[in-house]
């Protein structure tokens, strides 16, 4: 079972009605996204992955926040795609759950995932075409190991 904790930067809280400060029309808002795999100091810079392709749409009732995991950690292009009412503090999609919560300055969704398809040979393949470095590369697989072990990430989202 995978967890991915969703952390959702804010400057406009009051409850999670005002998730994204979106008004009651249907909005479909992207922000600057970034994944971050929980590792070792030593490891952290390697573990960081922009997001060009987040979005968040507020219907007014429902919030859906959409995401790639970073193929670095799955190998294969993996989109995920999460939604709930605006008033409350779940968030479902056919592979995970979230249960979200705020505090003066963030909302946080940890999410639970159910069979989520990481292929390892795909990951190996992925990232020794992608860096060049081999220590560079060493560390980036250290990280997509403790992933596949472990996957927990944080996708921070900031407006």
């Amino acid at each position: 079972m995978l967890k991915v904790i969703l952390t959702l930067s804010l400057t406009c809280l009051t409850s999670l009605t005002g998730l994204f400060c979106l008004s009651a029309m249907a909005n479909t808002e992207s922000y600057p996204t970034i994944y971050t795999v929980p590792v070792a100091e030593n490891l952290a810079q390697y573990a960081v992955f922009p997001l060009a392709d987040s979005k968040i749409v507020n219907d007014g009732t429902t919030l859906t926040v959409t995401y790639s995991l970073p193929q670095e950690l799955t190998g294969t292009p993996m989109s995920v795609t999460l939604s709930g009412p605006v008033a409350g503090s779940t968030l479902t999609g056919p592979n995970a759950d979230a249960t979200c919560g705020k505090t003066d300055s963030l909302v946080s969704c940890k999410i639970s995932y159910t069979g989520l398809p990481i292929n390892p040979n795909a990951v190996k393949q992925y990232l020794t075409a992608k860096y060049t470095d081999s220590q560079e590369l060493s560390f980036r697989q250290q990280v997509a190991a403790i992933f596949e072990n472990e996957p927990v990430g944080i996708v921070s989202f900031s407006r």
